[in-house]
C-alpha cells in the first residue's frame, strides 16, 4: 500500500491562471502525517468562530499612522481567508475533493505607516495598473499606459530608471513593453502574442530581456530577446520545460529545466546560441514507487544568482526516505564545479516554496513559502551558518519578495488582485511588516526618478442641521472641480503640489466659509463647508431631465440636483458654441433645476431605479421652494419621468410634465443592438474601461433594454398616465438622413432615433405576437397634447429640440412648451406645434425604404493603417453605406462592382448619384459617415478605411449596408413572453418577389444574461420558411438575438442581419394566491386617504422589484399605484396604496378590480416576474368614504356593506 497523499491546489483567480501555476510541488504523506494535517486544519477551521466571539484585540486593529509589531507576548492575529482546495488521493485514486476550504482570517499591517525606506517601487495595483511608490513622499503615483490592462511582474533595468512587464494590448494579446519613466515616452512594445508572459529579467547591459512564458496552447518555456524586440529565442526548445531564466553576466543566462522523465536540474545557456546548454551537477527527481503530481509540477524553482554572479541558490525538493519530500535551499557554483551543496531545510510545516533573493552582500537569501493552509511566511537564510530566520507574521499568498538597495529591508508582495492583494516591507532585525499600497509583485530601484506626484483635497458640505448636501461644485483657482455625493462627501484629485483656493457652488445656497486656502502635500481632508439655503426665488420651479448616456462621461444619481446657472451648473442638454439654448429660454419665466440620473455606457440602470432617483430630486426642489414642479424632459428622460410619476411621492409634488422625443412607445430594437450598444461596448474598450457584460448586456444597460417597442408594452401597463398630471408629449419628424432613414421603414418620420408616433404615444408598425393597447395614453390623464414638430433627436442631425434654429430663433419644441403652459407670446396654437392625427400612420413613404441589412463588418483599425473589406449588395435601388468608429477621424471609401472609386471628392462631384455625409460623435451616437447611393450597383463593393489621422491606439470600427431590397428577411416568435424550461418556436422567412428563398443558411446568436452565447441553426421548412426550437435556459432577462442569413436567389448572393429582443420571466417571485383589501383613515379625521391592497409574495432569493396595479371598474381606470421594494427569501406582505382623492374623483362605487398587476424584477434587467390582469376583486365601497378633508365636502362616513 502506498499510503494516502494531499494534493494542495494553490489559490490561483480564474483571471491569472499562469501567476502561481508551476510554482509549487505536490507532497505525498504517510497516513499518519495525513491524520495529524486533517486534524490541524479542522482545528484551524474552528478559529474564526472563537475569534468573532472576542470584543477585538484592539492591537490589530488598523488606524492610519500605525505599525504593527509582533512580539512573543501577543495572541496569535486572526489570518486572512484564502479560498484553498485540495484533492485527497490513497493508492493512487482520489477518495476526497476539498474545494473553496476557509483558513482562518488574519490580520494585515497598516494602511501607509511611515517607514525609513529609501527609493521606489514598481508594483501592479489591484487593477491591473502600472504604479510608483516614492518612500520619500510616502505616495504612488500610477502610470499612464493608454490602451494597455493587466500589467503583469515589472522589473528595473540596471543602468537607468527603465522598465519592462508584460501587459495586454489594445487587441487582447499579452505583449512584453519597455517604459523609460523619465522620458515621457509611450511603452515601447517589443513582442506579442503569448498568452502567459512572466518575470523578465534585464541583463547587466540592458541590451536583452529573458522571461517565462508561453504561447497559446503550449507550455511555459524561457525566451530571450534584444531590448528594441529583436531576435525573439526560444531558451532550450528541445526540453521538456524551463522555468525561471536569470542572468548570470551579459551572455549567460541559468534556468531550471526538466531534462526529461522529470529530471531537474539547473541550466546554463549562452544567449548567442539558446539551443544549447551546459546542465550542471546535480539532478532532482521524483524517485521510483514515489507519486509526484501533477506531472507539470516542476521539482526546483527560482534559481537565484548571486551579485558577483559566482553562485546560484535554488529551492529544490528531496527524498528524505519513504516518499517524504522536503523542500531544501541549495547553492552551487555558477561555473558547475560541484554539485549542489543544501544550505537549510525550508520546508517549514510541510510548506510549499518560492521567491529566492540574494541580499546586496550576498550573504543572505530572501525566500518566501506558502503552507498548506494558504498562508505565507519569509524566510531569510544566513548562508555561511545556514541559520533561517522565519517571520512571525503570517499573510496570503506571497508573490514576489525584493531586497532594498542597501540590504536593510525587504519587499513582500500578498495575495492577488482582488480585495486583500498587499504589498508590505519588512525589516528583518525588528520582524516589522508595514503596508506600502494595495497591490502585487513589487520591484526595487534607487534609479533617480523623476516623478510628478499629484495630491487630493477633500472634505463634506452640509447644511446648517448636518444634512449632507448633494450636487455642490467645487472648484478651485486653477478650474479642477468635484461635486458632492448623496453623503455631502467631494474629492478632488490630481492636484500638483502647490496652494489651492477651494470654493463651493451651488445656486440655491451660500456656503461658509465662502472658500478655503490649501496646501498640499500632504493630501488635505476634512476640508469642509456648511451650506445656507439662498431666499426663495419668486417664479414657479421646473426641472429639466436629460436623456441616455451613450457615449460621454454621462451622469450619475449621486450629482444630485442643482438650480441652473450656466457656467457653474450647467444644463444637460447644452450646445456648444450656441450663446443660448433651451435651459437658458426655460429660465426666463422659470426657476430651472438640473436633474441628474444614472446613464453612462458603463451602465444605465433600470427606468425604474432612475426613477426612484428623480423622485428624491424632485422632493428637493418640493421641499425647497414650497412649489409644484413642472418637468421638461428629453429622450429616456420623459420615460423616466413618468415611471416617477407612478410613485405617489412623486406626482404628488408635479404639476405638468413636457417630453422631448421620448420613446413612450419604444424605439427600433435592430438600431438599439445593432449599432447603438455595440458601439457602447467599443466605446468601454477604447477608453480602458472593464466591459460590464458578466450578466449580460442587458444587465448593464438594463435601462436602454427598456426602451424597446417589445420591452416598452410592459412598461406602459406598469405605468400609465396619471389623471392629476398635465403631459405635452412632442415628437420630431425631421428624419435625418442618418439614421432617419433607417428607421423609416419600421418608425415613419422620426427624429432620427425615435419615430415621431412613438414620441406621442401611438405605435407605428405593430410587432408580431404584440398586443399594444393603443389607447393607454389617455388614461384618465388630466390633460394630454401631442405635437409634431420638423426637429432631430440631438445636434449635429439638424435642428435638435433643444438648441436655436439656424436663423438664431427659439427652437420649435420650446415654442410648444411655452404655448402649453400659456406663457403671454404665445396666445394661440403656434403653426410649427403639428397635431398629430393618428390616421396618418399611413403616409406616405417618399423615402427610401432601407428596411434590409447586411451582417455587420466589425474590428480595429490601427493608426496608419488601412483596412479593406468586402460585402455582397443585391439591389440595384437606393443604399446607405454605414460606418462609426470611437474616437479621432476615419477615411472611408468604396469601390463599386465596376471599379469606381467613391470617396467624398467624389461624392462631392456627383450630388445626383451620392451622398456622402459625415456626423461628429454626441452624447447619443459615436461619430459616424455614411455615402447614400441612389442608384445601387449590384453585386461585390470594397469598403476601405484609413487610420491615416488616428491617434497611437487606432480605432474599434462597426459598418455594414442597409438598402431596398425585394429580398427580405424577418423573424416571429409563438409568445412575447418566456419563462425557464418553455420550448420556444422561432420562424424566419426569406421572401422575394417570385417567393420563398429555400436553399440558404439561417442561424441565430442569443447572447444571453449569465455570458453565454447560443447559436441555434434553422431548418429549410420549404417555400422560404426557416424553423428552429429553443429551451429557455435558466437565464431569466432580456436576451439579444442576433439573427444572420446567408443565400443566393436566382445567382445573386446575398447577407442579412436582423437583430431583435427576446424576454424571459424572472423566476424569482410567485403570487400566492392571498389578496386582501381595506381602507385607511391615517388621520383620524373620518376619511379615508388611501385603499390599501395587500398581496402576498413567495421570493426564492433576496432581489428588488417594482410591483404596480390598476385599480378600475367596468375596464375604466380609477387609480394607479407603483412602488418599489426588496424582497427576501420567502413569503412577504407587499402594500399598495391606491391614492383615496383618485377614488373619490372618479365617482365610481366598489367593488372595485385590481387589474394589471404587475411585479418587475429590477436586478434582472427589469423584466417581468409576474404578470396579473384581473387578480382580486375588492369589497364593496362608498367614492363617497374617501379623499382628503381639503378635497371633499365633509360627508358621514357610510358603513361598507
Amino acid at each position: 500500500m502506498m499510503g494516502a497523499e494531499i494534493r494542495w491546489k494553490p489559490w490561483i483567480p480564474a483571471s491569472e491562471p499562469e501567476k502561481l501555476a508551476g510554482g509549487y510541488p505536490m507532497y505525498k504523506f504517510k497516513p499518519t502525517t495525513l491524520v495529524l494535517l486533517v486534524v490541524v486544519f479542522l482545528l484551524l477551521m474552528s478559529q474564526p468562530t472563537s475569534i468573532e466571539a472576542k470584543e477585538e484585540p484592539t492591537e490589530y486593529s488598523e488606524p492610519t499612522g500605525q505599525i504593527l509589531r509582533r512580539s512573543s507576548q501577543q495572541d496569535d492575529p486572526p489570518e486572512v481567508p484564502a479560498p484553498l482546495s485540495a484533492e485527497i488521493f490513497e493508492d493512487g485514486t482520489q477518495v476526497a475533493n476539498l474545494d473553496n476550504l476557509e483558513p482562518p482570517a488574519f490580520n494585515s499591517a497598516l494602511p501607509n505607516a511611515a517607514t525609513n525606506a529609501a527609493g521606489f517601487l514598481a508594483y501592479v495595483s489591484r487593477d491591473g495598473s502600472l504604479n510608483l511608490f516614492d518612500f520619500s513622499e510616502n505616495k504612488s503615483v500610477s502610470l499612464s499606459l493608454e490602451g494597455l490592462q493587466q500589467v503583469h511582474t515589472p522589473t528595473w533595468s540596471h543602468q537607468r530608471a527603465r522598465l519592462a512587464f508584460s501587459a495586454l494590448s489594445p487587441e487582447g494579446t499579452r505583449c512584453l513593453y519597455t517604459l523609460d519613466v523619465n522620458a515621457s515616452q509611450e511603452p515601447r512594445q517589443l513582442i506579442c502574442g503569448f498568452a502567459s508572459l512572466l518575470y523578465p529579467s534585464w541583463s547587466p547591459d540592458d541590451s536583452k530581456l529573458v522571461f517565462y512564458g508561453h504561447k497559446p496552447n503550449q507550455v511555459d518555456r524561457g525566451w530571450v530577446v534584444n531590448t528594441d524586440g529583436s531576435s525573439l529565442e526560444e531558451l532550450l526548445p528541445d526540453l521538456t520545460q524551463t522555468y525561471y531564466p536569470i542572468w548570470l553576466d551579459n551572455q549567460h543566462v541559468a534556468l531550471a529545466a526538466d531534462k526529461g522523465s522529470r529530471v531537474w536540474t539547473i541550466h546554463v545557456v549562452d544567449v548567442d546560441s539558446p539551443t544549447q546548454a551546459q546542465a550542471l551537477p546535480g539532478d532532482f527527481s521524483c524517485p521510483p514507487g514515489c507519486s509526484c503530481n501533477p506531472a507539470d509540477t516542476p521539482l526546483m524553482a527560482y534559481p537565484a544568482v548571486s551579485n558577483d554572479g559566482s553562485r546560484i541558490g535554488f529551492v529544490a525538493v528531496r527524498d528524505a526516505g519513504s516518499c517524504d519530500f522536503v523542500a531544501t535551499l541549495y547553492q552551487q557554483p555558477s561555473d558547475g564545479s560541484t554539485s549542489p551543496s543544501p544550505i537549510v531545510d525550508v520546508t517549514g510545516s510541510d510548506g510549499r516554496y518560492g521567491w529566492t533573493r540574494w541580499s546586496p552582500d550576498d550573504q543572505r537569501i530572501g525566500l518566501i513559502s506558502t503552507e498548506p493552509d494558504g498562508i505565507g511566511r519569509v524566510r531569510l537564510i544566513d548562508v555561511s551558518t545556514s541559520t533561517m530566520q522565519t517571520s512571525e507574521q503570517k499573510l496570503p499568498v506571497p508573490n514576489r519578495l525584493e531586497w532594498s538597495p542597501d540590504g536593510t529591508m525587504l519587499t513582500v508582495g500578498f495575495g492577488t488582485t482582488g480585495s486583500n492583494s498587499k504589498i508590505y516591507t519588512l525589516e528583518p532585525v525588528s520582524d516589522t511588516f508595514t503596508l506600502i499600497a494595495d497591490g502585487k509583485t513589487p520591484a526595487w530601484t534607487d534609479a533617480s526618478v523623476n516623478i510628478e506626484f499629484k495630491y487630493s483635497i477633500s472634505g463634506r458640505i452640509t447644511d446648517p442641521n448636518g444634512k449632507p448636501l448633494p450636487g455642490v461644485q467645487v472648484s478651485t483657482n486653477i478650474g479642477l472641480t468635484a461635486t458632492t455625493d448623496t453623503d455631502g462627501n467631494y474629492i478632488l484629485v490630481d492636484l500638483p503640489r502647490g496652494e489651492y483656493v477651494v470654493t463651493p457652488s451651488r445656486s440655491d445656497y451660500n456656503f461658509t466659509p465662502g472658500s478655503q486656502t490649501i496646501a498640499v502635500p500632504p493630501d488635505a481632508t476634512g476640508v469642509d463647508f456648511e451650506g445656507t439655503p439662498q431666499p426663495a426665488i419668486n417664479k414657479p420651479p421646473l426641472v429639466l431631465v436629460h436623456g441616455i448616456q451613450l457615449f460621454s462621461n454621462g451622469y450619475r444619481c449621486d450629482q444630485g440636483i442643482g438650480r441652473y446657472q450656466d457656467g457653474v451648473i450647467d444644463s444637460t442638454l447644452d450646445v456648444p458654441g450656441a450663446s443660448s439654448d433651451l435651459a437658458d429660454w426655460l429660465a426666463q419665466d422659470y426657476d430651472v433645476w438640473i436633474a441628474h440620473y444614472s446613464s453612462s455606457p458603463f451602465h444605465t440602470p433600470s427606468l425604474e431605479t432612475n426613477a426612484e432617483c428623480l423622485q428624491r430630486q424632485i422632493e428637493e426642489v418640493y421641499d425647497t421652494t414650497g412649489k409644484k414642479v413642472v418637468i421638461v424632459a428629453h429622450s429616456m428622460g420623459g420615460v423616466v419621468s413618468r415611471a416617477c410619476l407612478s410613485f405617489p411621492s412623486c406626482r404628488d409634488k408635479v404639476a405638468r410634465l413636457h417630453t422631448l422625443g421620448s420613446p413612450h412607445a419604444g424605439v427600433n430594437a435592430g438600431i438599439l443592438f445593432k449599432v447603438l450598444l455595440t458601439m457602447a461596448e467599443k466605446y468601454l474598450q477604447a477608453h480602458g474601461l472593464p466591459i460590464p457584460i458578466k450578466d449580460g448586456l442587458c444587465a448593464w444597460q438594463p435601462g436602454a433594454c427598456e426602451l424597446s417597442t417589445e420591452r416598452m408594452l410592459w412598461f406602459n401597463l406598469s405605468h400609465p398616465n396619471q389623471k392629476e398630471i398635465d403631459y405635452t408629449f412632442i415628437g420630431g419628424d425631421a428624419t435625418p438622413r442618418w439614421p432617419g432613414w433607417l428607421l423609416w421603414p419600421t418608425e415613419g418620420a422620426n427624429d432620427g432615433l425615435v419615430g415621431k408616433f412613438s414620441a406621442v404615444g401611438w405605435i407605428y408598425t405593430p410587432l408580431p405576437n404584440l398586443s399594444f393597447d393603443s389607447s393607454w395614453w389617455d388614461n384618465n390623464a388630466q390633460s394630454l397634447e401631442r405635437y409634431w414638430t420638423d426637429e432631430t433627436h440631438t445636434i449635429d442631425w439638424g435642428n435638435a429640440y433643444y438648441e436655436p434654429l439656424s436663423n438664431g430663433e427659439l427652437s420649435q419644441a420650446y415654442t410648444c412648451i411655452a404655448y402649453r403652459e400659456k406663457l403671454s407670446d404665445y396666445p394661440s396654437q403656434p403653426t410649427v406645434c403639428e397635431s398629430p392625427n393618428i390616421d396618418s400612420a399611413s403616409e406616405v413613404q417618399d423615402l427610401p425604404v432601407l428596411s434590409q441589412t447586411t451582417v455587420n463588418l466589425d474590428g480595429h483599425l490601427a493608426a496608419g493603417a488601412t483596412v479593406t473589406r468586402t460585402v455582397n449588395v443585391d439591389t440595384d435601388a437606393s443604399s446607405l453605406f454605414f460606418l462609426s468608429w470611437i474616437s479621432n477621424t476615419v477615411g472611408f471609401s468604396l469601390v463599386n462592382p465596376n471599379g469606381q472609386i467613391i470617396d467624398p471628392g467624389y461624392a462631392a462631384g456627383h450630388p445626383e448619384e451620392v451622398t456622402y455625409t459625415v456626423i461628429p460623435g454626441s452624447r447619443a451616437f459615436p461619430p459616424l459617415a455614411t455615402y447614400t447611393i441612389t442608384d445601387t450597383q449590384p453585386g461585390t463593393w470594397i469598403l476601405t478605411l484609413s487610420g491615416a489621422d488616428l491617434g497611437p491606439n487606432g480605432t474599434d470600427y462597426l459598418a455594414f449596408v442597409a438598402m431596398e431590397s425585394s429580398r427580405v428577411l424577418s423573424f416571429t416568435t409563438d409568445a412575447s413572453l418566456y419563462h425557464v424550461g418553455d420550448l420556444a418556436v422561432f420562424t424566419a422567412t426569406l421572401k422575394s418577389p417570385s417567393g420563398g428563398i429555400s436553399g440558404g443558411t439561417i442561424t441565430a446568436n442569443l447572447r444571453r444574461t449569465d455570458n453565454i452565447t447560443d447559436t441555434v441553426t434553422f431548418t429549410d421548412v420549404g417555400n422560404g420558411v426557416y424553423t428552429t426550437n429553443y429551451t429557455i435556459p435558466d437565464a431569466p432577462g432580456s436576451t439579444v438575438v442576433t439573427l444572420v442569413a446567408r443565400g443566393n436567389d436566382g445567382g445573386i448572393p446575398f447577407t442579412r442581419q436582423l437583430d431583435t429582443l427576446l424576454t424571459v420571466a424572472s423566476p424569482v417571485a410567485r403570487l400566492s394566491g392571498h389578496y386582501t383589501d381595506r381602507p385607511e383613515d391615517k388621520d383620524g379625521d373620518g376619511s379615508y386617504e388611501t385603499l390599501a391592497f395587500e398581496v402576498d409574495v413567495t421570493a426564492t432569493e433576496k432581489t428588488t422589484v417594482t410591483l404596480s396595479a390598476n385599480l378600475s371598474k367596468n375596464a375604466v381606470l380609477i387609480a394607479h399605484v407603483s412602488t418599489n421594494v426588496t424582497l427576501l427569501p420567502g413569503t412577504q406582505t407587499l402594500t399598495l396604496q391606491f391614492d383615496g382623492d383618485d377614488i373619490r374623483s372618479s365617482g365610481v362605487n366598489g367593488p372595485y378590480t385590481i387589474s394589471e398587476l404587475i411585479l418587475t424584477d429590477l436586478d434582472r434587467g427589469a423584466v417581468p416576474a409576474v404578470l396579473g390582469s384581473n387578480v382580486a376583486t375588492t369589497a364593496s365601497y362608498d367614492y363617497r368614504q374617501f379623499g382628503t378633508m381639503n378635497n371633499r365636502l365633509f360627508l358621514p362616513i357610510v358603513s361598507s356593506p
